[in-house]
């Protein structure tokens, strides 16, 4: 039949192997014919698209709420075929309609007219995968990594990448593969990756303060296996806070997110780790020049694993500025009594929003950079600049038990613990006088989450969650500036943060067209702010909220081209006694396969926020805070997004406009006061807005890989106290240019990554913009690295070369200004931090 009438038929070779047919009979037609036959062996097919798809009968349905009208259900779930490793937010095709996965990896779907169902499902960094099964519950899928490692291995197949910007406007997903092979130190930071996206900053090397579209440093959340991690220092995007090794989803949403996400106003960074290797044990090394990373993987029982990893950096092994050939031609060969400290002017960049620099002050500018790096500044007169070298650690730790039943559930316990510290003092003469000076900050870091994942006989889910962050920053400085009127000034501040958070949350599929998500939970948040100013204890800002939240998302399917996601959360404050309601709604509408466009609004309520405290001597801090809706607002924003996305044969294109407002800045400043030794504390009050473009254009070639972005944007600020109109935000950029090649021969990967930004705006005193020109950044790096995999273990060493012409650029904002106990005095200290210089980088992995 398949022959004589080219027919076209998807069966189990095995299921139609065991039937034997002899018939000497005539039909009207073949597809009679196959009814006949397969109905006389308990078998059925159903034709999907010219081909004849044949399985059992006997199919497993569910009535649905129409009389005498069932419904077929197929759950599943997608795990990574070398590992076990669940491979969570996973898209599958079913029968045309868009399928998304949980964090488990976990879907369900109901169809009224289909009991045989095609699937594509797709992961990045996955071998896409395209099969036919029948109804049923808990079928287990299992993908095959791009990057398999074994000898030889031809695949001819669509691999999906690590990267994909379409699944719902604002968000941009990725996993580590990819950003192993970017330049760094070969530590696959995920941050190295973020920052060549567009609309993630990456200007002034500011990734830990995960500035996104316009939103101030504070208002975007990244969160690790459900719990928070508020910010610990990194080596200019080297030291990522999130170890490498143990992340296996990222999830980059920009803005215009659904309700199931609360909290912040600015963008979300979800990162769900690993779960570790349920077959057997796996231990990976990852040794460089600045730094020292180990994971380590083993079944505990019988699909439970626990995991460790651990990171810690040392002395550089050899002096970096010795190789770097551009010494000499951008940096002033004048020295000071300290050794290898050059003299330049600095940029006249402020970090201080009230205190900043004025122009005609005279300044001592001393240059904080991680490592052993002498970078050098813009030129600006009546200036002298002293480049120290501070003392940097960095440790962090994470252990996790994962592990699963026979009846499909899940459960997890994460834990994280991270440290970093860093000192520096000058002790010179600036213009002919004494001067001293000492600086240290410690911020320690804590984690813990807990879920369970639970999945019902219908194929529905529900998961627990339990999680706990702790952060607390101690920074102190003394100042010692013999100059008249000016006496000592030292200073001790300590900033802690707490949350905890119990949540639960449930996936019902109600029908082929509807999917439900809804869920709820308390989350609690506490902060400290203590300030010591010789001696003086200032006032203590301090409070705590605990907040009811609820939400609910509908997923509906119109029709295979239009999916339509409205949802509602709501925040409920004992502390306030308010509610506060947050409407948000998504649509994606697919033109063509290759063609689809989506929009996105909301309403975002934050209550904890990062505020500048300014002292009265000018020094400034970021600070974490409760909002308690009273002296400190609940920002309250809202997103409007739109885009636009182009997908086919491994090109790939978009285009996305956004517009955010924000109502609720806050920043506290302190003064001298009448009396000696009394300050005056005054709130400031203000608004934001944003709006922009980003374009991204990918292109996949074989195992190559190349992209482009390029982001248009403006960012405006209003304080009615000291403005009286809008102008420049501190983090406003207007364009930024970003742009990444991977070329992967198997055994020799070259790679190399460039990005330009136009500058930020500089300030004078009373946030007075200043009309001095932003000062631009660009950046160029290069890597070249090569794998080996011996029959017992997996080998990779490479280098790569950060600003390899040595760009001068300064980061988005400064560290401490002081002028002794007197902001007029004459002399003022600024203290700038650098962006990372020329440097190289050696690494070497090792992993079985």
């Amino acid at each position: 039949m398949r022959e004589k009438y080219a027919l076209k038929f998807s069966f189990d070779d095995k299921l139609l192997a065991r039937i034997k047919v002899r018939i000497n009979k005539k039909f009207s037609s073949p597809a009679k014919a196959l009814e006949y036959l397969l109905r006389q062996n308990a078998l059925t097919y159903q034709l999907q698209d010219g081909v004849y798809v044949i399985y059992p009968a006997m199919a497993l349905s569910t009535k649905s709420s129409s009389v005498g009208k069932w419904d077929s259900k197929i759950s599943g779930s997608i795990s990574d075929k070398t590992s076990g490793e669940t491979l969570p937010n996973a898209s599958v095709l079913i029968n045309g309609y868009n399928v998304s996965c949980d964090e488990m990896g976990r879907f369900t779907f109901i169809s009224a007219n289909d009991s045989v169902f095609g699937l594509r499902i797709s992961h990045l960094g996955y071998l896409v995968k395209d099969t036919l099964v029948k109804s049923g519950m808990q079928h287990k899928f299992q993908l095959i990594p791009a990057s398999y490692k074994i000898k030889e291995v031809t695949v001819v197949h669509q691999v999906e990448k690590s990267l994909r910007t379409t699944e719902l406007p604002g968000v941009i997903r990725a996993n580590n593969l990819i950003a192993n092979n970017l330049p760094g130190n070969g530590n696959a930071s995920v941050f190295n990756f973020l920052r060549l996206m567009p609309g993630f900053l990456a200007s002034g090397e500011q990734s830990q303060s995960m500035l996104i579209w316009g939103c101030y440093e504070g208002q975007s959340q990244l969160s690790v296996d459900g719990y928070t991690l508020f910010g610990l220092k990194n080596f200019n995007d080297n030291i990522s806070p999130v170890n490498p090794y143990i992340v296996k989803d990222i999830k980059l949403l920009k803005g215009g997110y659904g309700a199931q996400y609360g909290g912040r106003v600015g963008g979300m960074v979800d990162i769900t780790g690993i779960d570790g290797n349920t077959y057997k044990p796996e231990v990976k090394v990852n040794l460089n020049n600045l730094t020292v990373n180990a994971m380590a993987s083993t079944p505990v029982g019988k699909n439970l694993s626990l995991t460790g990893a651990f990171r810690q950096t040392f002395y550089n092994l050899y002096d970096i500025e010795k190789l770097n050939p551009f010494r000499g031609d951008n940096h002033s060969t004048t020295t000071t009594s300290r050794t290898n400290q050059s003299l330049t002017a600095p940029n006249q960049q402020s970090g201080n929003d009230f205190q900043p620099n004025n122009a005609s002050q005279k300044r001592a500018a001393a240059i904080e950079q991680p490592g052993n790096n002498t970078p050098s500044a813009p030129t600006q007169s009546n200036t002298t600049s002293v480049y120290l070298y501070p003392d940097y650690m960095f440790r962090d730790g994470n252990l996790k038990l994962s592990g699963r039943t026979n009846g499909g559930d899940s459960y997890f316990v994460s834990m994280y613990g991270g440290l970093d510290k860093f000192d520096y003092s000058l002790k010179d003469s600036i213009n002919n006088s004494p001067y001293n000076f000492d600086a240290n900050q410690k911020s320690t870091q804590w984690g813990a989450s807990s879920g369970y994942n639970k999945l019902w006989q219908n194929g529905n889910r529900t998961a627990f969650n339990v999680a706990y962050s702790f952060l607390d920053v101690n920074a102190q400085t003394t100042n010692n500036l013999s100059s008249p009127g000016n006496e000592s000034g030292n200073s001790k501040k300590e900033n802690i943060i707490r949350e905890y958070k119990i949540q639960a949350e449930n996936y019902f599929t109600l029908s082929e067209k509807h999917s439900l998500v809804f869920g709820g939970g308390i989350t609690g948040n506490s902060y400290n702010y203590d300030e010591i100013l010789n001696s003086k204890a200032e006032e203590t800002l301090k409070n705590d909220v605990q907040l009811l939240n609820g939400y609910a998302t509908d997923q509906i399917y119109l029709n295979r081209s239009l999916t339509l996601k409205p949802g509602l959360r709501f925040d409920y404050s004992f502390l306030q006694h308010q509610m506060y309601w947050q409407p948000r709604i998504s649509m994606n509408y697919q033109i063509c396969d290759a063609l689809k466009t989506a929009f996105s609004w909301g309403k975002y309520n934050q209550f904890i926020a990062k505020n500048y405290v300014v002292d009265k001597f000018g020094n400034y801090q970021m600070a974490w805070m409760v909002s308690d809706g009273e002296r400190i607002p609940v920002p309250a924003a809202y997103h409007w997004v739109a885009g636009g996305y182009f997908n086919k044969s491994g090109f790939s294109a978009s285009v996305e406009g956004y517009y955010k407002s924000i109502d609720g800045l806050y920043r506290v400043a302190r003064s001298q006061g009448q009396n000696p030794g009394q300050s005056q504390t005054k709130n400031y009050y203000g608004q934001g807005r944003s709006a922009g473009v980003d374009f991204l254009v990918k292109q996949q070639y074989g195992r190559h890989y190349a992209w482009v972005s390029y982001s248009l944007s403006k960012t405006d600020e209003f304080f009615p106290d000291i403005m009286t109109k809008y102008q420049s935000a501190p983090q406003d950029q207007r364009q930024e240019l970003k742009s990444a090649v991977i070329l992967d021969f198997k055994r020799w990967i070259c790679s190399a990554n460039y990005v330009y930004g136009s500058g930020f705006p500089e300030y004078m005193r009373n946030l007075e913009l200043s009309s001095a020109a932003r000062n631009k950044y660009n950046r160029f790096d290069i890597s070249l690295s090569y794998r080996l995999a011996p029959k017992r273990f997996n080998m990779q060493t490479g280098f790569s070369i950060l600003n390899l012409f040595d760009t001068d650029n300064v980061k988005m904002s400064g560290l401490f200004q002081n002028s002794g106990n007197s902001v007029s005095s004459e002399k003022v200290l600024s203290i700038y931090s650098h962006t990372i210089p020329f440097t190289p980088m050696l690494y070497f992995e090792l992993s079985f």
